[in-house]
């Protein structure tokens, strides 16, 4: 398997590393679910989506201003924006967003009015995202289920499951696969604060975990006013 990016939003309580135990036995789970003989692959019922429209509309655009928007995308542009967009109707925002000013500078009319109103029903949805019941509830800890855990990674050896069940636990400071809280200075560069918002955090979370090194795993509160709400841990690993 090889390596990737990922992130989670989990419900706060006092305590990071029994969160992150929580998170990996819901993500065992999960694993043992999706690899079930016969099990079904359908996204979750609640998840939701930017519908096909949308989506074609902001792909449509970037193809007439989105060197600059999507530069780092390589090549590949057009699927990795169809991912994020399939992620989240959030996840695409900014770009949505930094289109129509381009739009309108090249006078492509049509497709600007259409940004706009994506925009605009964008803005809706993100005024009444219920951020703090979209997070999905964490089993009670089982001291079987950890055991499964840690025997299932150890059997991997060198090789890695590119997903939380790498973390082996939390930290101070860096180290490979052990989750540790950012600096001050990174939340500030970040988020412009030292406590970011449940909402941004959502929005920049694919950036984010795309700009950590290899094995590196972070984890911090976000909030909803000056009260935490979640933990968001988020890393890049697998061989």
């Amino acid at each position: 398997m090889g390596g990737a990016t990922w992130w989670h939003f989990v419900p706060y309580e006092p305590d990071p590393a029994r969160a992150l135990a929580r998170l990996r036995q819901r993500e065992w789970a999960a694993l043992r679910e999706r690899e079930a003989p016969n099990a079904m692959q359908q996204p979750p019922a609640d998840v939701e989506r930017l519908s096909p429209g949308v989506t074609g509309d902001l792909v449509a655009a970037l193809a007439i201003v989105g060197a600059e928007l999507v530069a780092g995308e390589g090549p590949n542009w057009r699927a990795a924006v169809e991912r994020r967009a399939a992620t989240s109707p959030f996840a695409v925002m900014e770009l949505v967003f930094a289109a129509i000013p381009a739009l309108e500078m090249r006078g492509e009319r049509k497709l600007s009015r259409a940004m706009k109103r994506h925009a605009a029903a964008l803005e809706l949805r993100m005024a009444s995202a219920p951020d703090d019941d979209a997070l999905e509830a964490l089993p009670e800890l089982d001291p079987q289920a950890q055991d499964d855990i840690a025997r299932f990674v150890a059997s991997r050896g060198v090789s890695e499951t590119a997903s939380v069940l790498d973390v082996r636990g939390v930290g101070a400071r860096r180290e490979r696969n052990v989750a540790h809280p950012p600096s001050a200075a990174w939340l500030r560069r970040a988020f412009r604060t030292e406590q970011p918002a449940l909402a941004s955090a959502k929005r920049k979370a694919e950036d984010l975990a795309d700009s950590l090194e290899r094995g590196e795993v972070i984890f911090f509160p976000v909030y909803r006013g000056k009260r935490p709400v979640a933990w968001c841990f988020m890393g890049s690993t697998g061989d």
